[in-house]
């Protein structure tokens, strides 16, 4: 594709961007007193909760280290093109995430990358795509279910969403988010696998028709994240991070 050809692009998409209807309500906005300026309010209270979460980020990936010190431990570990779009990714997972909590965990976990001069697992990029999308409700209903609903089955540690005490739609909800995102795998199978325990087999039918939804070993490191950041963060406590 030529740059004539990528600039033509560019000018379409533009022209569907402000087709007449969005330009006459644009023109219709500005034409009425305070409404152009409670755009720019708003923008602004969009922009507190993005600064709030920076904040909190930028205070559990130094940890120990004032923030001057981790911006520079940061700028000598970016030294080749992966590693600059590593860096650039997280910070862009902290702005969209859904949670204080997340985006600190996020931070927390490019923390220890950075610190210990290595390129990211995998496991610490599946978490932290995982977290982006992970709400404080998700965060409690995360360790609500691998702490208080699991049950053993031929040797695999399951959620049983019948042992939930809580609002059922909300943790199920949660479930299948932490499993879209790889926390939890499902299976089918595990009624095939030898169960000596009579128990496993009298049980085994009994979860989600033949759909079992099994913990993997995400769950304890992500279960470790979430405390050590709540610690960190003195989480319910007065004190503000930060300040």
């Amino acid at each position: 594709m030529s740059k004539k050809e990528l600039s033509d692009l560019k000018e379409k998409i533009e022209l569907y961007q402000h087709r007449p209807f969005f330009k006459s309500l644009d023109n219709s906005i500005s034409t009425i007193p305070y409404l152009s300026e409670l755009k720019d309010c708003a923008a602004a209270i969009a922009q507190v909760a993005n600064n709030t979460k920076l904040e909190y980020a930028w205070y559990c990936l130094s940890q120990d280290m004032d923030v001057e010190r981790s911006i520079n431990e940061i700028y000598n570990y970016v030294n080749d093109a992966d590693r600059a779009f590593y860096i650039s990714n997280e910070f862009r997972k902290i702005v969209l995430s859904v949670s204080l909590i997340s985006s600190s965990i996020i931070a927390y976990i490019m923390g220890n990358v950075v610190r210990e001069q290595r390129n990211c697992t995998h496991e610490e990029v599946i978490i932290s795509n995982a977290l982006v999308t992970m709400s404080d409700y998700d965060l409690d209903n995360f360790i609500y279910l691998i702490s208080e609903c699991t049950d053993k089955l031929a040797g695999r540690e399951v959620i049983e969403i019948s042992k939930c005490k809580k609002e059922q739609s909300s943790c199920y909800y949660t479930l299948q988010l932490c499993t879209s995102n790889g926390l939890f795998k499902t299976e089918s199978d595990i009624m095939g696998e030898d169960m000596d325990d009579p128990e496993d087999l009298a049980h085994a039918g009994a979860l989600y028709g033949g759909l079992y939804y099994v913990k993997t070993p995400y769950c304890a490191s992500l279960k470790k994240y979430i405390d050590k950041v709540k610690q960190l963060l003195q989480y319910g406590g007065s004190q503000n991070p930060g300040r």
